[in-house]
């Protein structure tokens, strides 16, 4: 079943099903840092097998987010506006990043294997020491990356 709450003015539709609950935001404001930090701290107790939720927040704007080592993996973030965010050492393995918005985000040290970029706009972001082994970047706008060859 499913059903939509609502937390410091942001509004989540939580659909739950005797496994796990998945926590996806429909509205499309930024959501505050105590928030992010809330979700991504459910979606780590997620990931270990615990009682949490699923990460996606698609077409969320997350501008200039602070992400710097969260465990993102899996994670879906198609579209999601993350221009200017910090992911620096963040695990980004096998999540889904089709279409965002990456523009002059720092993804140094960045987890990126196996992440799909398709159509991803990554113009000016820093990818020193960031590891994109088996990351599909068909499409994706490598503009003035730093710290990338192609």
């Amino acid at each position: 079943h499913a059903y939509c709450v609502s937390a410091a003015g942001s509004r989540y539709l939580i659909a739950s099903t005797t496994e796990q609950k998945v926590v996806i935001m429909v509205c499309r404001h930024k959501p505050t840092a105590p928030e992010l930090r809330d979700l991504v701290a459910q979606y780590a107790h997620w990931l270990a097998g615990h009682d949490g939720r699923y990460l996606a927040l698609p077409d969320t704007d997350l501008r200039g987010v602070d992400l710097r080592g969260a465990d993102l993996r899996c994670a879906h973030l198609r579209g999601a506006d993350l221009r200017g965010a910090d992911l620096t050492g963040a695990d980004l393995r096998v999540t889904c990043l089709l279409g965002a918005d990456l523009r002059g985000a720092d993804l140094t040290g960045a987890d990126l294997r196996n992440t799909c970029l398709l159509g991803a706009d990554l113009t000016g972001a820093d990818l020193t020491g960031a590891d994109l082994t088996g990351a599909d970047l068909t499409g994706a706008d490598l503009t003035n990356t730093k710290g990338h060859t192609p």
